[in-house]
């Protein structure tokens, strides 16, 4: 699927089906903007994990 040109916006993306959701965007090299209501520690992990993906330009 994809998503050129477009944002994904991806609600509770710090564990479970949100994370894993971003992850996958990611890869596909989709812009994505993800949240976190109160899973501090588990956004940082998601955010190295985000930062380490290797990117397509």
């Amino acid at each position: 699927m994809k998503f050129q040109e477009k944002i994904v916006i991806i609600t509770g993306s710090s564990s479970g089906i949100g994370k894993a959701i971003a992850l996958r965007f990611a890869r596909e090299n989709t812009k994505i903007a993800v949240n976190f209501k109160s899973n501090s520690s588990g956004a940082k992990v998601q955010e190295r994990l985000l930062i380490r993906l290797p990117f397509e330009e």
